[in-house]
C-alpha cells in the first residue's frame, strides 16, 4: 500500500484544487487515504473537520498538524465554502493551534498560499505564517508557488514559504522541476515529569522531479542552484 511503500502518514488536502471533483471527490480522497493509514487534513465535509488538527507520533514525540489554503476552489480565493480551511480565518486558526498544543509536543501548520513562479513570499503568506507562530505554532511549511521560496526565522521559529514541486507534471522549466524536502529532528528533555520538545536541527534535501512524477535527491551542483535561489548556503540549519 501507499503507506508501507513511502511512509507517508499525513497529507494536506487544503489547496485550490481540493474541490476539482466536487465534494464527492474530496470525501473519496479523504476516505481512500484513511484506508491506507494516511490522515488527510485541511479539508472535509464541514469546517470543523477541515480545521481539526491531527496528531502523528514519532519515537514518542507527538506532532500536531493543521493545514490551510488561500483558496477553497481554483478561483484565486474569491469564493469560500464550508469545506476547506482558509488562511484569513484567524479565529479558527487560533482555536486549532490551541487544540493542537493541548494534544501535541510540537505543532506544524501547513500553508497552501503564495504567488506562483516567484522566489519571494507575498504579503498574505507572510501575514498568515507569522500569525500562526504568534498564536503558538512551532513551524510553518508552505506550498503552492511551484518554485522553492525563501526561509524565514521568525521569533526563533522557522517558516518555509514554499517547498516547490515534489510530484508534479511541470516539465517545462528548471525551476518547476526543483523542490525541497526538509528533514526535521526534534529532541525531548525534561525534569520532574515535564518534558520539553525543542528543534534539534533541520536538514535541507533539495530534489529534482523527473518524468513528471518522480522526485530524486539533487546532485551537488543541482542542490547548489536550488539553494542559491533562496540565498541559503548551509544544508543543515538550527
Amino acid at each position: 500500500g501507499l503507506y508501507l511503500d513511502n511512509k507517508f502518514t499525513i497529507l494536506s488536502l487544503a489547496n485550490n484544487h481540493a474541490m476539482d471533483q466536487g465534494l464527492k471527490g474530496l470525501i473519496y480522497t479523504k476516505t481512500f487515504l484513511g484506508q491506507n493509514n494516511i490522515k488527510g487534513i485541511g479539508a472535509g465535509s464541514n469546517l470543523n473537520e477541515a480545521w481539526k488538527p491531527e496528531i502523528v507520533e514519532a519515537n514518542g514525540i507527538k506532532i500536531g498538524f493543521i493545514a490551510v489554503s488561500y483558496a477553497s476552489i481554483n478561483d484565486n480565493g474569491k469564493t469560500s465554502n464550508q469545506l476547506v480551511a482558509r488562511i484569513e480565518d484567524t479565529k479558527r486558526l487560533k482555536s486549532a493551534v490551541l487544540s493542537a498544543r493541548e494534544q501535541a509536543d510540537w505543532v506544524v501548520v501547513a500553508m497552501h498560499a503564495g504567488t506562483e513562479y516567484k522566489y519571494k513570499p507575498n504579503e498574505a503568506q507572510t501575514k498568515f505564517a507569522r500569525a500562526a507562530i504568534d498564536l503558538g505554532a512551532d513551524m510553518v511549511i508552505g506550498h503552492h508557488p511551484h518554485w522553492v521560496q525563501s526561509i524565514e526565522k521568525y521569533q526563533g521559529k522557522y517558516i518555509f514559504y514554499s517547498l516547490g514541486n515534489f510530484i508534479f507534471d511541470q516539465e517545462w522549466s528548471r525551476e518547476t522541476k526543483e523542490g525541497l524536502m526538509i528533514k526535521i529532528e526534534l529532541a525531548q528533555a525534561g525534569k520532574g515529569g515535564i518534558m520539553k520538545t525543542r528543534l534539534s536541527q533541520i536538514e535541507l534535501l533539495p530534489v529534482v522531479v523527473e518524468n513528471y512524477s518522480t522526485p530524486r535527491l539533487a546532485t551537488e551542483k543541482e542542490a547548489n542552484v536550488i539553494l542559491n535561489h533562496i540565498g541559503i548556503k548551509d544544508r543543515v540549519i538550527r
